[in-house]
């Protein structure tokens, strides 16, 4: 949808509601969609170990988080496909 707005100019309606994320969880925000894009399918804890040895440890509060959007994503997409 962000890239249709680029597209069109303007906001589509489908994003005129959308909520907005707390600034102080961008960064986990960032991190679920680089291990997302860096995922075959769900986001396994070898891989959250393998992202927190090269980028720093998480807090079991982030991993929960993570594990949580990524649960929440795989849900959507049973719902939408």
């Amino acid at each position: 949808m962000r890239q249709v707005e680029k597209s069109l100019g303007r906001k589509p309606k489908e994003l005129e509601n959308a909520p907005t994320l707390r600034s102080e969880l961008e960064y986990l925000w960032s991190i679920f969609v680089s291990l997302k894009n860096a995922s075959q399918g769900s986001i396994s804890y070898t891989e959250i170990q393998s992202y927190a040895s090269i980028y720093g440890e998480l807090s079991g509060f982030e991993i929960d988080v993570i594990r949580n959007l990524d649960n929440l994503h795989l849900a959507e997409v049973n719902k939408i496909g």
